[in-house]
């Protein structure tokens, strides 16, 4: 009867973990992959998407400001209001949406983040009462969105991110003015 060498396996098993630890380093930047996942706090479960905005569950229809008309079939907005949605203190409606690191470079695995329902509709087309600001959205947008099985692709996830942070500072600089 042969034994098993315990020490053995744990010293190659920590020597595999190093290495792929190294590889993984060496290709990302970080020694293990990253998960970054943002959620909702008190969400409004969502039962139905109307072009005058989303239905809840409780039969109210919650406006998405500046949306003139709400594109019922865009399968980005599904998504982003599976999980419910939160309705900010200015009255923005926020959602969350994964997002797709398509390179292999990147060290993040698995993306949820928090996403301005306005701004989502507006970066896809929809009919809005305001413009984005200019300079804004990157030179690789087409028309639209790309969004594909895998989530957002993180060009336009950067595009999302500009537009939400320039307009909050925007808002922080016409608050800081009218208290003066």
């Amino acid at each position: 009867m042969t034994t098993v060498n315990w020490y053995r396996i744990f010293k190659w098993a920590c020597i595999l973990l190093v290495v792929l630890g190294g590889l993984h380093f060496l290709f990302t930047g970080a020694p293990f992959p990253v998960f970054h996942i943002e959620r909702l706090t008190n969400p409004v479960k969502i039962s139905g998407i109307h072009p005058d905005g989303l239905v809840t569950a409780d039969g109210r229809t919650l406006a998405i400001k500046h949306i003139k008309n709400v594109p019922v079939d865009l399968p980005a907005l599904r998504d982003a209001v599976r999980n419910g949605v939160e309705i900010g203190p200015d009255g923005y409606l926020i959602g969350t949406l994964k997002i797709h690191h398509w390179c292999g470079n990147d060290p993040v695995r698995y993306h949820v983040a928090r996403v301005n329902l306005s701004w989502l509709l507006m970066l896809a087309g929809a009919p809005a009462d305001v413009a984005l600001p200019e300079g804004l959205i990157g030179k690789h947008n087409d028309p639209g969105l790309r969004y594909g099985p895998y989530g957002l692709r993180i060009e336009e996830w950067m595009d999302l991110k500009s537009i939400n942070d320039t307009i909050m500072l925007q808002r922080a600089d016409e608050a800081a003015a009218d208290r003066r």
